[in-house]
């Protein structure tokens, strides 16, 4: 028996969170590392690893649920976040 596999079936790429992006989605619901990680039943200590993540991105059942968190509650995400000590606006 032989399995074909559908080549006309899209599938959607898995959301990708930079820790910033988490910890600006974070800062944006006023929620605390261990409130935030509450909604997730994950431990306070991983959002911290996660957010310590910077810029790199990153995927995992915990990023998706991130994700779909912000996309509910219409957050937009910007595609970067001023570094510490960083204007928010570019220099004239």
């Amino acid at each position: 028996m032989t399995m074909e596999i559908n080549s006309d079936r899209t599938d959607t790429a898995l959301p990708k969170l930079t820790g910033n992006q988490v910890r600006f989605i974070r800062t944006i619901l006023g929620e605390s590392q261990a409130k935030f990680a509450k909604r997730f039943a994950i431990s306070a200590a991983s959002v911290f690893r996660i957010e310590a993540k910077g810029d790199d991105e990153m995927t995992s059942p915990e990023i998706i649920l991130i994700h779909q968190l912000a996309v509910r509650y219409n957050i937009a995400i910007p595609e970067r976040l001023p570094r510490s000590g960083e204007s928010a606006t570019p220099a004239p």
